[in-house]
């Protein structure tokens, strides 16, 4: 089939079809991937943070929860590194019956991040500081 001739003053457009450019994405599809990818990587940061606030939980088990939350984030460190210290300092402050529970886990992940136990020892050195000071 042939387009339509032009209407007074108005050229001939062609679009080329899909079909026929299969390498140009749709922008909806490229929104929705990133769309995708953002919720994923919120269920992951929901995830680790759940794990870390419930450990030690169940007191007959908090041995192999620490074991076994260490092998589970021990390579989540370099992506997450920031989001598991700040739930480390929340849970410290709110949650002071398990602050032994948290080191022993900290002790644990020393064992192949110790640099970034060290920081999170350090963030919670200083925020100690601070409410001291406050009182």
């Amino acid at each position: 089939t042939f387009p339509t001739p032009p209407r007074a003053g108005r050229p001939v457009t062609f679009a080329m079809s899909r079909a026929a450019n299969p390498n140009k994405p749709k922008k909806a599809q490229q929104e929705s991937e990133a769309a995708i990818a953002a919720k994923k990587q919120q269920v992951e940061r929901e995830r680790i943070r759940r794990l870390i606030i419930t450990l030690g939980d169940d007191n007959k088990k908090v041995i192999s929860q620490i074991r076994g939350l260490a092998g589970a984030l021990e390579d989540d460190i370099e992506l997450h590194g920031d989001l598991m210290s700040q739930t480390i300092l929340d849970c410290a402050s709110s949650l002071p019956l398990k602050s032994g529970i948290f080191a022993a886990w900290l002790t644990k992940m020393a064992e192949k991040n110790s640099k970034w136990v060290g920081e999170v020892v350090t963030k919670v050195l200083g925020e100690l500081r601070v409410s001291i000071r406050s009182g």
